[in-house]
């Protein structure tokens, strides 16, 4: 289910004419969220590792010179406090929590699709039991015998209103 333009069909959109369909397209769409979802964490990965390496080498930066940070001591909470104002740490911070972000969404994405499976199945109980069936004429009725049986109970039905 991808439009024209490469991008998945909205999930949501589920035809209930069309459960073939829809029950087939479920696993590839689960998957290819479920593929998003790890690269996604991959890359926070990532993001996580790269900031503790610009965090490390600002601590051993700010502790080695000092006085190119204008610090008149180094003690722990200063170059804490030190660290997170410098613009690599910043850029690192924003670069994790982009990342963190991504995975929340495709996480959403994943979860979404399972709801997606449960509605499916609904869908194909409901199917089983006749909810979408067309209304039938009692047996050997025609519609106009139907109608004529049906008409009085209308005309009370308006009377009793």
């Amino acid at each position: 289910m991808t439009e024209s333009n490469g991008q998945p069909a909205n999930i949501f959109d589920l035809n209930p004419n069309k459960l073939d369909t829809e029950w087939v397209q479920q696993p590839k769409l689960f998957y290819q969220a479920a593929e998003k979802l790890a690269e996604a964490k991959a890359e926070l990965e990532k993001s996580k590792t790269n900031k503790d390496i610009v965090m490390a080498e600002l601590d051993r930066n700010i502790r080695a010179e000092p006085d190119k940070f204008s610090l008149s001591k180094v003690t722990e909470p200063v170059v804490e406090q030190t660290i997170i104002l410098q613009g690599e740490y910043k850029k690192a911070q924003k670069r994790f929590l982009d990342a963190k972000h991504n995975v929340d969404i495709a996480q959403v994405v994943v979860d979404t699709l399972d709801h997606r499976k449960s509605a499916l199945e609904n869908l194909v109980k409901l199917r089983l039991a006749n909810y979408y069936a067309e209304p039938r004429s009692p047996q050997g009725k025609s519609r106009e015998e139907v109608d004529e049986l049906v008409r009085p109970m209308k005309r009370r039905t308006r009377e009793d209103g």
